[in-house]
């Protein structure tokens, strides 16, 4: 199972700064990008707590192509706020009457998830090495830049 982890940075203080409505129009935008790109990348939206989201996806090539889209969406509409999206691949436990997903891999997603800078993406070592093969340019021939930053160590996460 492929894992996305977005958030929206600062929703607080930007409600704090132009009121709920002003504010949830912009979110609203927001979820209606993530909600249309994720259904072009044959992505399924598991929970949506807030501003943010958890999001699957079959293929990491189809999350990494989604996260780029929702970038490249907010960075063409300046009224949006920075996006913080995590990418994680590995194997998950469905839990019984749900509909969720449980177990270490969906941790480790969340985590990557909350070491992004608003406007990044982040993918663990699984997800990075199966879609770079794969995801070399966007739909309308952007290329990709991706970028190796080492190991890290997640908060209760061993490998």
């Amino acid at each position: 199972m492929t894992m996305v982890f977005t958030d929206l940075q600062g929703s607080t203080s930007l409600k704090e700064e132009i009121g709920d409505d002003r504010a949830s129009t912009l979110i609203n935008r927001h979820c209606g990008l993530v909600l249309t790109i994720c259904e072009d990348e044959q992505g399924r939206v598991v929970n949506n707590p807030g501003d943010g989201f958890f999001l699957t996806f079959p293929k990491p090539s189809q999350a990494v192509r989604f996260a780029l889209k929702i970038q490249y969406a907010h960075a063409d509409d300046k009224e949006l706020p920075g996006v913080r999206i995590g990418i994680h691949h590995g194997e998950v436990n469905v839990s019984d009457g749900l509909g969720g997903f449980l177990g270490i891999e969906v941790d480790t997603a969340a985590r990557v998830q909350q070491m992004a800078s608003p406007g990044q993406i982040l993918a663990s070592s699984s997800a990075f090495k199966s879609a770079k093969a794969r995801v070399r340019e966007i739909d309308d021939g952007i290329p990709v830049k991706w970028k190796w930053y080492g190991e890290y160590h997640l908060k209760g996460v061993e490998d």
